[in-house]
């Protein structure tokens, strides 16, 4: 018995080189499975933060201007560059954190490269624009498109005066430049202030634009509401 004990104690144990190669290669493909889900919903929960913060901002700085006295409810918005940087002047400069404007044709207020839409084609903003960078990097475009366009990008009617969209980018100039990725927008009317894109259009619509086949700028809308947008890869 002695000798059964000894014998049985004294056997050498644990795992052979293969055994553990394998355990570091099933680890290796879970990380590999995973990671990228890890990254992906911190890239959306820090998307959703941001575009919250810009709709909290703007909101707040239309509030503050009434407040002074500015009342935007009295206010058309005129559909040129000076339009814009009368608007720009009249509700937002006072009350952001702005480090640097840009006038119609001048640069380096938006980002050098095409910005896109989520179905990879070009978007054109027009050339009634006026462009600022908040001191976080923000980039920031005032955009007034005649109504047809307008709608069929924002998802949106607005009266022929008295609205615009403000896009803004809120990784600066860093890619993808997209709708619905980095780039996003908030609406102005002289009816309801601030509000998100695609306001007026039903569930079906909202997603169907923020998908792989959309524009883009129904994601603000859901990200307004704290939902997620749907796999655009």
């Amino acid at each position: 018995m002695k000798n059964y004990i000894n014998k049985y104690f004294n056997k050498k144990s644990g795992y052979t080189i293969p055994e553990i190669l394998i355990v570091f290669i099933v680890i290796g493909i879970i990380f590999a499975m995973t990671m990228p889900m890890i990254i992906n919903n911190y890239g959306e929960h820090e998307r959703v933060s941001k575009v919250n913060k810009m709709y909290s901002i703007f909101t707040n700085a239309l509030e503050t201007a009434v407040a002074r006295g500015d009342d935007y409810t009295y206010y058309n918005v005129e559909n040129s560059a000076e339009g814009m940087k009368d608007f720009y002047d009249k509700f937002l400069k006072k009350n952001l954190n702005v480090m640097q404007e840009c006038y119609s044709g001048e640069k380096n207020c938006w980002s050098e490269g095409d910005t896109k839409q989520m179905n990879k084609a070009k978007i054109d903003f027009g050339s009634n624009v006026m462009g600022f960078t908040l001191a976080d990097g923000t980039l920031i475009k005032l955009v007034n498109l005649e109504n047809s366009k307008f709608s069929s990008i924002f998802g949106v009617t607005k009266e022929e005066t008295g609205g615009l969209a403000i896009v803004f980018d809120i990784n600066g100039y860093k890619i993808p430049n997209t709708v619905g990725k980095d780039i996003f927008a908030m609406i102005f009317t002289v009816d309801d202030g601030i509000f998100p894109p695609f306001k007026e259009a039903d569930e079906s619509a909202i997603k169907s634009d923020c998908s792989k086949d959309g524009i883009g700028f129904g994601c603000t809308h859901l990200y307004i509401k704290n939902e997620t947008a749907e796999d655009e890869d």
